[in-house]
């Protein structure tokens, strides 16, 4: 069975328009720390993930083939994408002595700091992709943009966002010393 325009999602979809305002809120205090880092970081930005994973657990989506259509804007964005890692790296390198004495003891051997500044960034890409297209405020667009947050967050960025909350809520209450 087909789908047709009616399972389109609308730039007014309240659950769609809700995220869409949260992923902003995200990549505009990511945008916002690179320039100047805000005292305290890591309570808000903890407040900001648990208000993502919130709210993406109600959208529902239907993806339309729009993507030959928006490949040059979503080119444009996946450029941006080395340099945007490199500033995040910068900004969470004022903790990275604090993460690797973690890392030394982890029975993992994880390099906490490698991991947050590559999940932040992971997370900030995958939600700046879909504001491209949540912004061309289309119902093709925003149905794409609901759908690549929902699979992105089942199949990507919301483990990366889970181990942003694991670390920043161990750094938060002291919980990284061995």
């Amino acid at each position: 069975m087909g789908r047709n325009d009616d399972d389109l999602i609308s730039p007014t979809d309240p659950d769609a328009s809700a995220f869409a305002h949260a992923a902003r809120a995200y990549c505009d205090f990511i945008d916002a720390a690179i320039v100047q880092r805000p005292d305290p970081f890591y309570g808000p930005l903890q407040g900001l993930l648990i208000r993502l994973v919130e709210l993406v657990e109600p959208l529902n989506c239907y993806a339309p083939d729009i993507k030959k259509r928006l490949q040059m804007k979503l080119d444009a964005i996946a450029d941006e994408v080395p340099h945007r890692h490199r500033e995040i790296g910068a900004l969470v390198g004022p903790d990275s002595d604090e993460l690797q004495r973690w890392a030394e003891h982890d029975p993992d051997g994880n390099d906490r700091r490698m991991m947050l500044w590559d999940s932040l960034g992971d997370v900030y890409l995958e939600l700046r992709r879909g504001l491209v297209l949540w912004d061309l405020q289309t119902d093709r667009a925003c149905s794409e943009a609901v759908w690549q947050w929902r699979f992105g967050y089942e199949q990507h960025w919301g483990s990366h966002c889970f181990e942003v909350l694991r670390t920043v809520h161990e750094m938060r209450f002291g919980l990284l010393r061995a």
